[in-house]
């Protein structure tokens, strides 16, 4: 699909999560978040709110959309 907006002319702006697609001209831009950056912080947050808290017990819960 993109392929095919590119070929038309039409710029295509990916907004959240990023195409997997190893050609960058095909999208004019990407908007999202950062994610890794962002679960970093919360890390660092977590380190320095719960130092002190030998009981503490965290869960990652991950899965599909």
């Amino acid at each position: 699909m993109l392929e095919e907006a590119n070929t038309a002319g039409i710029p295509v702006i990916i907004v959240d999560q990023m195409i997997n697609t190893t050609d960058d001209s095909l999208f004019t831009c990407w908007v999202g978040s950062n994610f890794r950056k962002e679960g970093n912080i919360a890390v660092e947050w977590m380190e320095t709110t719960f130092k002190d808290r030998a009981d503490l017990k965290i869960a990652h819960l991950q899965g599909n959309k």
